[in-house]
Order: C-alpha cells, then sequence, then structure tokens
C-alpha cells in the first residue's frame, strides 16, 4: 500500500478518494446535523447557505477533505518538503482528517484548516523573495478569517512571527503588515455587528461564550477508540524518531520548514485547550503539522516492511472503530 502512494500517479489520487469515501460512508448511514449554536459567524453562513440536508452537509465535508489533501499534498511537493513527489501527505492528511466519528460531520475545523493551508502556502512562498510583503499580509488575513469560523485558530497566528523569524531575513515593516492581515476581517465583522447593534452578542455569544464550557472525558469512549488513539501516537512517535535520524531534505530552508511545523502542532495543541468542549475532532487543526511528519516517515523510511505493517494496523483499527459507533452503540 505505501509503496503504491509512493509513487506519483493518477491511480493514487483514485486510489485515496475511494478510500475516503468508504470511511465516510459509515457517517452517511447515521448522518448526523451540523452544530451551529455558539459557532462563528463565517461557519453559521455557511451552515445556512448548505440548509438542513444532511446529504448536503455531509458531501460538502467530504470534497472539503479531499480538497484539503491533494491542496496540502501540492505544497509539500511545490516546496519539496519531503525530497520526493507523492501521495502519501494526502493519504494521511485525508486519513488523519476521518479518523473516527467526531471528524464525520461538517463541522467548523473543515472550513478554517482550509485557510490555514492558505496562509502556510503564503508563509513557505515567502523564502528567497525580497519582498514578501504580500505574502506576509495574506497569511495574517487567512489565519484570520479561519478564525471567523473556529476562534480558537487565532492562536495559530504566531506562526506568522516564526516564519518571520526562521524562513526570512528581518524586515521590520513585514511584522506590521501581519498584524493588519490579522486586523482587517476583524475591522469588518465589528463593523456589521456594530451597525446592528450587537457588538456583546458577537463578543458573548460567538468568542467568549464558546469557549467558557470545556468539559472532557474519555472514559465514555469504547475501547476500540482508545486503541485507535494509542496507534496513531505510537505512529507519531515512530515518526518524530526517524525525523532525529536526518531531515529528508539536507537544506537549511527544510530544517526550518520542520521547526515552522513543530511550533504549529504546539500552537495546534494550544488551540484545542480553548476549545468550545474538549473534544477529539477539535484536535484536527493539527493534521497538517502531524501528516507531513507521518508522511516523511512512510516515504523515507528504509524499513518499508515494519511501515507497510503500521499502515494496515491502522488502518484496520480505524475502520473497526468506525464499526464499534456505528453498529454496536454504546
Amino acid at each position: 500500500m505505501i509503496r503504491f502512494f509512493r509513487y506519483n500517479q493518477f491511480a493514487a489520487v483514485v486510489a485515496i478518494v475511494l478510500l475516503i469515501a468508504a470511511i465516510w460512508v459509515f457517517g452517511f448511514l447515521r448522518p448526523v446535523a451540523a452544530n451551529i449554536k455558539n459557532t462563528m459567524p463565517l461557519y453559521e453562513i455557511c451552515c445556512s447557505w448548505l440548509g438542513t440536508n444532511l446529504l448536503v452537509q455531509y458531501i460538502v465535508a467530504i470534497l472539503l477533505v479531499l480538497i484539503q489533501a491533494f491542496y496540502f499534498n501540492y505544497i509539500v511537493n511545490k516546496h519539496e518538503l519531503l525530497g520526493k513527489v507523492s501521495y502519501v501527505p494526502a493519504l494521511v492528511y485525508a486519513l488523519f482528517m476521518s479518523v473516527c466519528k467526531a471528524y464525520l460531520m461538517l463541522h467548523p475545523l473543515l472550513f478554517c484548516n482550509f485557510f490555514i493551508l492558505i496562509a502556510v502556502h503564503k508563509m513557505l512562498g515567502t523564502y528567497r523573495k525580497d519582498e514578501a510583503f504580500g505574502n506576509i499580509f495574506d497569511a495574517g488575513l487567512y489565519i484570520s478569517i479561519a478564525s471567523l469560523f473556529y476562534f480558537p485558530a487565532i492562536v495559530l497566528f504566531p506562526l506568522v512571527w516564526v516564519c518571520l523569524l526562521v524562513i526570512r531575513p528581518f524586515v521590520w515593516r513585514e511584522w506590521i503588515i501581519s498584524f493588519l492581515g490579522l486586523t482587517v476581517p476583524y475591522l469588518f465583522a465589528f463593523t456589521y455587528y456594530f451597525w446592528l447593534d450587537k457588538v456583546d452578542y458577537f463578543l458573548f455569544d460567538k468568542i467568549f461564550f464558546p469557549v467558557s464550557d470545556s468539559k472532557f472525558s474519555i472514559a465514555s469512549e469504547p475501547t476500540s477508540f482508545i486503541v485507535l488513539v494509542t496507534t496513531i501516537l505510537f505512529v507519531i512517535a515512530v515518526s518524530f524518531i526517524k525525523l532525529l535520524n536526518g531531515l529528508p531534505v539536507n537544506t537549511a530552508f527544510s530544517g526550518n520548514v520542520f521547526l515552522f511545523f513543530l511550533w504549529m502542532i504546539g500552537l495546534s495543541f494550544i488551540s484545542f485547550f480553548i476549545a468550545p468542549v474538549l473534544k477529539f475532532n477539535y484536535l484536527a487543526i493539527a493534521a497538517m503539522p502531524i501528516a507531513l511528519y507521518v508522511a516523511n516517515y512512510f516515504l523515507n523510511t528504509q524499513r518499508l516492511r515494519l511501515a507497510e505493517i503500521l499502515f494496515w494496523v491502522f488502518l484496520i483499527i480505524l475502520f473497526y472503530n468506525q464499526y464499534v459507533y456505528y453498529f454496536k452503540p454504546i
């Protein structure tokens, strides 16, 4: 399986689409409506446009996962982050975004991650540019837009500073421009709610209220879910050990980018702890950086047989966990 996705071929695209569709079939069997209570305005607007038809919601959700997966794959290949052109990054990202029942529905992270991907693409595109004012402004802008779908994404804004520190030479105007990009969407949002005399509604029903009710318990989850999470953590640990043995591309840019994504993982976990409710699906914001490290392991490991075993174990547990959720109610 890993050998198949290691090569840049159209059949791999078809295989990824079919694999993700097979996982999302479980969601189609028992669909869950999108929750828009106390959600950010852009997500609420998108849900209102889509309506209450669950089939439409699920089709949009799976399309967002696939589009993001191949866009992420494009970013990785364009900047030669893994040294080889393949569809492994798309495969890993799509699987992480479909990993359990909490992900198989329309949720704010599906929209949020799309704009985070664009922001990351803009930031990586600043490498070796004499002037990157446009890219830096756009990066701040897209992170700000992402936070209007899912407010804790605002925590990822320091990634722009990390980019300016590890990828760019110091240009003081770029730091100021990054703040301008961040503030523009909120300037429009506050103006809109001020015009409707609903600033308090925006602040307390959209921003502050949703981050005040944090509860989490893994005790109610089935054993299959705990085994799945343990397997994911083991694969991530093996991927980090592989990274310690050397970068896939031995250049300063490659090292800085992997450091950049390490910061992204840390900030993603911080955003998780200010999520509306501490649920597993809010970790989806970390899917991109973790997918890069795991894809690096699957793509560059010399122990391909072990990688194949790990991948198949993960895939089997993932499908079994979906079966437990949808056909063996807790």
